[in-house]
């Protein structure tokens, strides 16, 4: 009896530690979630506007980052849709707390690769790279703490 109470012990523990740790993916999911969409939102109004090109390429992006696979496209459009009105509301109070989640979520070297990465869809969406998103994108760099020219060039095809 005794040993069958230590098992089902030592089951709910292993189960317990499961979910704490599967909550703990999920909240470092969400907050590259916010990022991922904190650098969408910068990128795509840069130039004062946000263009259906710019919310396709968002859209593919959201579907295809396997960071963001453990939501739904409607969560991370959300959370979009609420940063851009946010933006457009307080865009310097707004724009200094985004830039302060992208760079907390791209601590880690892969996620702020993916960051950029997602940047760069954004601003390639159209065909053509405007000045003011080719500045947001090396802010971005800056603050993430990676070297433009590694990254610039093989997107811009160099």
């Amino acid at each position: 009896m005794q040993q069958a109470f230590e098992q089902h012990h030592q089951i709910g523990f292993l189960a317990a530690r499961a979910l704490l740790a599967q909550g703990l993916g999920w909240i470092m999911a969400w907050g590259y979630l916010q990022a991922a969409m904190a650098v969408c939102a910068l990128t795509a109004s840069a130039d004062g506007e946000v263009g259906l090109e710019e919310r396709y390429a968002i859209d593919a992006a959201i579907a295809h980052d396997p960071l963001l696979e453990c939501f739904a496209p409607a969560q991370a459009v959300a959370v979009l849709d609420d940063q851009l009105f946010r933006l457009r509301a307080e865009p310097a109070e707004t724009r200094e707390t985004l830039l302060g989640i992208v760079e907390k979520a791209g601590r880690r070297p892969e996620r702020a690769v993916a960051l950029m990465r997602l940047v760069w869809n954004v601003i390639a969406a159209d065909d053509r790279v405007r000045p003011a998103e080719l500045a947001e994108f090396e802010t971005l760099c800056d603050l993430l703490e990676i070297d433009v020219e590694t990254l610039r060039a093989p997107m811009l095809g160099l």
